[in-house]
C-alpha cells in the first residue's frame, strides 16, 4: 500500500521542540578585563501560528564580539527571534495548506532584520540617554577603527528557521552556518548552510552615532512531504551526525520512534564546548 493511501483519512499531528545549552563562559572582554564575556549566545524558539503549521528558529550570537550597554551579539540573536516571531504571527495565513508560500520564511527573516535595525536606531536617537553613554564608551574603551577612522562596536549572529504544515509542505531559510536534516518521503538528507553572519555595527559619526549592517544572501529550501526536520546551531556537530546516521532511509519517521530517538540524543557526548541549540519539527499520523 502506498504512503498516500495508507495515510488517507488519518489526522496529521505537528510536534515542535527546541533544546539549548550553554558552553563555558568565555574569556574576559578585551575592552574591559574585569568584565566576563556573555554566557549563552545561542537561542531558539517554537511557534504554532495557526492550526495547520509549526515553526522553529535557531540563532547563534558570535562569541568574542562587542558588549556595550544594552547591545551585544547575544541580545541581537534574541531581538531577531522576537521580531521573527511577530512577523510569523502576522503572516500566519500564508503558512496553511491552501495559501502556502514557499518564500515566506525568507521574506520574514529579511523583514525581521529591518525591524531590529529600526528598534536599535530608535534606541540610539541623539536625544536618547543610551546614545550618550554609547558614544562615551566607544571613545573611552579603545574600540576598533574603521578605515575612515571611526571607532565602532560590532555585533553578529546567525539565524535560521524552518516551517512545516500538516500536509507535509516545508520550508527553511537562514543566514550563517547551521545544520538542517530532513526526513522526507522515507529518505534522510543533510544540508550545512553556508558560513556567514548578520552583522550590525554602531560607530561614532558626526554628529552622534550611526548604525550599519551587513546581510549575506538568505539561503532558502522547500519541499512537499517532510515528516521530520532537525535544525541546529553549529555547536551540535556530533548530535547532527548521529541523527543523520540514525534516521532510517527506507520509511517515514513516526511518533513511536520519537521517545527513543530523544533518549539517544541526550547520550551523545559532543566534543565542542560551544553553545548548542537543536530544534525538532515533526509531522506524525494518528489512527
Amino acid at each position: 500500500m502506498s504512503e498516500a493511501n495508507h495515510n488517507a483519512g488519518r489526522a496529521a499531528m505537528l510536534f515542535a521542540e527546541v533544546s539549548t545549552s550553554s558552553g563555558p563562559r568565555k574569556s574576559a572582554s578585551a575592552a574591559d578585563g574585569a568584565e566576563d564575556m556573555e554566557l549563552g549566545e545561542d537561542s531558539g524558539g517554537v511557534l504554532f501560528p495557526d492550526g495547520d503549521s509549526a515553526l522553529v528558529w535557531v540563532a547563534d550570537g558570535t562569541s568574542q564580539t562587542s558588549k556595550c550597554g544594552p547591545f551585544s551579539s547575544r541580545i541581537l540573536a534574541q531581538d531577531l527571534g522576537k521580531a521573527f516571531t511577530m512577523r510569523a504571527i502576522l503572516g500566519r495565513l500564508v503558512l496553511n495548506p491552501t495559501g502556502w508560500d514557499a518564500a515566506f520564511l525568507g521574506r520574514c527573516l529579511r523583514a525581521s532584520i529591518h525591524d531590529v535595525m529600526d528598534e536599535w536606531n530608535e534606541m540610539l536617537a541623539p536625544e536618547s540617554p543610551i546614545a550618550k553613554v554609547m558614544a562615551e564608551r566607544i571613545a573611552s574603551m579603545q574600540a576598533p577603527l574603521t578605515p575612515e577612522g571611526n571607532r565602532f562596536f560590532e555585533f553578529s549572529t546567525t539565524f535560521s528557521a524552518a516551517g512545516l504544515n500538516r500536509g507535509g509542505q516545508w520550508q527553511a531559510a537562514g543566514i550563517g552556518d547551521s545544520y538542517l536534516i530532513l526526513n522526507e518521503s522515507g529518505q534522510t538528507r543533510f544540508s550545512a548552510l553556508e558560513r556567514g553572519q548578520i552583522t550590525i555595527r554602531i560607530r561614532n559619526a558626526d554628529p552622534g552615532l550611526e548604525l550599519s549592517q551587513h546581510i549575506p544572501p538568505i539561503q532558502q529550501f522547500d519541499g512537499t512531504s517532510a515528516n521530520l526536520i532537525c535544525l541546529s546551531s553549529d555547536g551540535t556537530r556530533e548530535t547532527v551526525q548521529f541523527l543523520y546516521e540514525t534516521l532510517h532511509n527506507d520509511r517515514e519517521f513516526t511518533l513511536d520512534q520519537l521517545p527513543a530517538l530523544k533518549k539517544k540524543i541526550s547520550r551523545v557526548k559532543p566534543r565542542s564546548q560551544d553553545d548548542k541549540t537543536l530544534a525538532l519539527l515533526g509531522r506524525f499520523y494518528q489512527d
